[in-house]
C-alpha cells in the first residue's frame, strides 16, 4: 500500500473538470492505497474542512483567492508533515501551489508528480506578469517534477515545446469517464414492417 497526497487548488462540491478529475483519482486509489486529499476552503460551501471517505482523507485550508490564485498558508505545513515516502501528486493549473510543492519536495528531498489540466491566458492587470511567471517559475517546476502527467498525444508536445520537459518525463493520461455516466444497453429496435398492400403487382 502507498501513501499519496494529492493536492489541488480546488475540491468538490467546488465545480469543475479538474476538480472531478482528482475527486475520481482519490476515490480509485483509495482501494487500494491510504490517500490524503490537500486543497483549499475555495467553493467548498459548507463541507466541513476534515472529511473522511473508505480510503481518503480531505483537508480544507482556509484560504482567499488573488487573481484566481488560491492562497492557503496552512498548505505548506500540511505538505511538511506529509511522510517522506508519501507520493506527491500535485493538480495544476494555478500559480503559487507547484512552486510550494516544488520547494517542499527540494527541501525534504521528495519526488513528486504534476498533472498538467491546462495551460491559461494571461488576463486582467496582473496578465502581463504571467508569461514571466511560465517562464521563469512554472517551467522550472515541471522540468524538477519526477514527470508530468498530461491529457493529450498534442498536449505533450505543447508541454515539450513550451516549457522544456524532457520527453521520458511525460506521460499521457487521458481523463475517464465513470461506468455510471453510461445508461446499460438495450436490444436494438426490431425494423418497421413492409405494407405489403402497397407492394403488390396488378
Amino acid at each position: 500500500m502507498a501513501t499519496i497526497t494529492q493536492i489541488t487548488p480546488y475540491y468538490p462540491p467546488h465545480l469543475g473538470g479538474m476538480e472531478r478529475v482528482v475527486e475520481s483519482l482519490a476515490k480509485g486509489l483509495g482501494h487500494k492505497h491510504d490517500v490524503t486529499v490537500l486543497t483549499t476552503t475555495i467553493g467548498a460551501g459548507s463541507a466541513p474542512r476534515r472529511a473522511s471517505f473508505p480510503g481518503v482523507r480531505v483537508k480544507r485550508h482556509r484560504s482567499i483567492e488573488v487573481a484566481h490564485t488560491p492562497i492557503a498558508p496552512g498548505l505548506l505545513f500540511s505538505l511538511c508533515r506529509t511522510p517522506r515516502s508519501a507520493i506527491l501528486h500535485l493538480h495544476s493549473a494555478h500559480a503559487l501551489l507547484p512552486e510550494l510543492v516544488a520547494i517542499v519536495a527540494r527541501l525534504r528531498r521528495q519526488r513528486f508528480l504534476v498533472h498538467f489540466h491546462l495551460d491559461v491566458d494571461s488576463s486582467g492587470p496582473l496578465g502581463r506578469l504571467l508569461p514571466l511567471y511560465k517562464k521563469h517559475v512554472f517551467g522550472r517546476v515541471l522540468r524538477a517534477a519526477t514527470g508530468v502527467l498530461v491529457l493529450t498525444d498534442s498536449q505533450a508536445d505543447f508541454v515539450h515545446a513550451s516549457y522544456g520537459v524532457p520527453r521520458e518525463r511525460l506521460f499521457v493520461l487521458p481523463n475517464g469517464v465513470g461506468a455510471e455516466h453510461f445508461m446499460a444497453p438495450r436490444p436494438a429496435p426490431r425494423p418497421a414492417g413492409r405494407c405489403t398492400c402497397c407492394s403488390s403487382g396488378g
